[in-house]
C-alpha cells in the first residue's frame, strides 16, 4: 500500500523493520487470510443445503 502513498495507520508498525519485512508481514497476512477462508467454506451441516438432498424430509405421497 505504500506505492499509493496510502498506508492504514495499524500497518505502520510493520514498516520499522524495513519494506522487505513489511511486505512478507502482508503477504503473511494475505495467506492465513485465504486459509481460513477455505476451511470455512468446506464446514458440513450447514443450515442452507440442499433442499433435495438425501437428509430432506420426506415427501407425502397423495
Amino acid at each position: 500500500m505504500n506505492f499509493i502513498d496510502r498506508v492504514p495507520t495499524i500497518l505502520m508498525w510493520i514498516y520499522s523493520w524495513g519494506d522487505t519485512t513489511a511486505w512478507i508481514i502482508k503477504i503473511a497476512l494475505v495467506v492465513v487470510g485465504a486459509i481460513l477462508f477455505i476451511m470455512g467454506g468446506k464446514a458440513e451441516g450447514t443450515e442452507t443445503g440442499n433442499p433435495t438432498s438425501d437428509n430432506a424430509a420426506p415427501k407425502a405421497e397423495e
